[in-house]
């Protein structure tokens, strides 16, 4: 039984201890699959470089995965370039972003069983766990350029619907939010030496 959509803003902010840790997984990796193909000078093979990719990912979040202090990650094998994490009572399946965006076309059975959370009628407001989607994205060069989120809702062989648009998850180093109290103690400490510096001047004239 599926249910009402959580906000995606909401979902992010739960997320966050994992996809900081995925963030750092897959800027290793990629860039050790990166450094590969520069040491033997040839250009990136997208097929072998994702499967490393995984594999690598994989082997990190096993090293790493203790840093996750809200709640236990659990990995799960899947085929075909993927991951898939219990984050809780939630599960998430990663795989690589295809022209940007989550995959679309050549859903297997398993996939589109996956996919499939239509909210049943009378169960709208309740709230069960959710299947989500995180598409790691790289440019030509093989760099990541980041990670996306999704919450499928239905998909059929083609095609996938989504509960809401597909979001950019941010980079923690961009999500860190200012000290506000640090912020305004340096204010003031720094209006009490100008107010000083121009009493300072004042006596010296």
């Amino acid at each position: 039984m599926q249910t009402k959509a959580p906000d995606p803003t909401a979902v992010l902010a739960r997320l966050s201890t994992l996809t900081r840790l995925l963030y750092e997984a897959f800027e290793i990796a990629t860039q050790i699959v990166r450094a590969y193909f520069d040491k033997i000078r040839a250009p990136v093979d997208p097929w072998l470089a994702a499967m490393w990719t995984r594999f690598l990912v994989k082997r990190i979040l096993a090293e790493r995965g203790q840093e996750v202090e809200e709640e236990e990650i659990e990995q799960e094998n899947v085929p075909n370039v993927g991951l898939w994490l219990r984050f809780g009572e939630d599960q998430i399946r990663i795989w690589k972003a295809v022209r940007g965006g989550i995959l679309e076309s050549d859903n297997s059975d398993a996939r589109i069983a996956y996919f499939s959370q239509e909210p049943l009628p009378g169960f709208e407001d309740a709230q069960n766990p959710h299947k989500y989607i995180i598409a790691w994205d790289v440019d030509d060069k093989f760099s990541l350029k980041g990670l996306l989120l999704a919450l499928p809702r239905s998909a059929t062989r083609v095609s996938v619907k989504l509960h809401w648009p597909v979001v950019p998850i941010p980079h923690p180093a961009l999500a860190i939010e200012p000290d506000r109290a640090a912020t305004a103690q340096l204010a003031e400490d720094l209006a009490i030496e100008i107010d000083q510096a121009k009493t300072d001047i004042k006596g010296m004239e």
